[in-house]
């Protein structure tokens, strides 16, 4: 251990704890959801919630609603309801007792939820948005966009944001369904792009994970640039940091300044990244058991930091495994567990 860590945790351990910001990613594969670092994308928790074996099929996006987890599951046409420690509370079955049919994306303005849907049969297809309140009840649905596809829905600003596939557009709505016109165009440079989840990027625009990268919109919809336009991309979140946390089919990543990426996790078939607060994690929490820290978490990061895993390049300059790291652990340290 370095000379310097046992002094400086000893302080630590008096400080006030507070409540970190995180980050859920479902696993597709697996039926779990993850756990990351809001600030960093730091791995904090790989199975967060692991519900019992079929309970979570192909969960695409995990939404905060309250004090509960939303979960859409298209293959089964339902959206699953958690408590914050995994419990089951209900489940929206569609297709007819609630219209859901393939719901994908979700988002909330705090009192109503949009979910994007899709139906698709021979020779015909049709879209659409169900409306529905926190308490699971069903206020309706509508279509502002004709019948292209969506994949995903974001409120900012008082609007909600739409991803539309075919139209490879970003469009707004209101909470009943009134349009409000285009965002922006995700072929601004000519490349054919497929959207999937959208996000809010530092600057005030959106960033949009598709087919050929990820597309940064500034504010007014302008496109600022494509980012690994050779990787096709599922979700996308910035972190505190100003780094990038993107996932796909094989795993989840951080987009570094310079443009170098790391793996954060290999293997899951990852769905989209929402934020979600209060969940029962620390930033520091490096050890099991989740939700306390200990030495345990100390001998755990310097492992990481000495291995130069990308779970430990907590601080500025990125990609490089200094004291900034450290420093950086012994504040979240001090910081404990809500």
């Amino acid at each position: 251990m370095h000379p310097i860590l046992p002094a400086a945790l000893a302080a630590c351990v008096l400080a006030t704890p507070v409540f970190a910001q995180h980050l859920l990613v479902p696993d597709k594969g697996a039926g779990r959801l993850m756990l990351f670092d809001a600030s960093n994308g730091r791995v904090v928790d790989p199975d967060s919630i692991v519900p019992p074996s079929g309970t979570l099929a192909g969960p695409v996006e995990a939404i905060q609603v309250g004090d509960e987890v939303w979960v859409s599951q298209p293959g089964q046409d339902i959206i699953r309801r958690f408590s914050m420690n995994g419990d089951v509370i209900a489940t929206l079955q569609g297709p007819f007792a609630v219209p859901l049919d393939r719901p994908t994306g979700m988002a909330t303005d705090g009192s109503t939820i949009l979910v994007t849907n899709f139906f698709i049969a021979k020779h015909t297809s049709a879209s659409w948005i169900t409306r529905l309140s926190t308490s699971g009840a069903n206020l309706g649905t509508f279509d502002a966009f004709s019948d292209a596809a969506m994949t995903d829905v974001l409120f900012k600003g008082g609007v909600f944001y739409v991803a539309l596939q075919s139209d490879q557009t970003i469009e707004r709505v209101t909470s009943t369904g009134v349009h409000q016109g285009i965002f922006g165009r995700l072929d601004q440079d000519g490349v054919f792009t497929v959207p999937a989840q959208i996000a809010p990027a530092a600057d005030g625009g959106l960033l949009v994970a598709c087919n050929r990268g990820i597309v940064h919109l500034d504010a007014g919809g302008a496109l600022v640039e494509r980012l690994l336009p050779d990787r096709s991309i599922v979700g996308v979140a910035a972190l505190d940091d100003g780094r990038i946390l993107f996932t796909d089919s094989f795993g989840v990543y951080r987009l570094e300044p310079g443009g170098g990426v790391v793996t954060l996790m290999a293997g899951p078939n990852s769905g989209y990244v929402s934020p979600i607060t209060g969940a029962n994690a620390c930033a520091a929490d490096f050890a099991i058991p989740i939700g306390s820290v200990d030495f345990s978490d100390v001998t755990a990061f310097l492992g990481a930091f000495a291995a130069q895993d990308p779970n430990a390049d907590l601080a500025a300059p990125f990609m490089q495994y200094d004291f900034s790291d450290v420093v950086e652990f012994l504040t979240l340290f001090a910081q404990g567990c809500p």
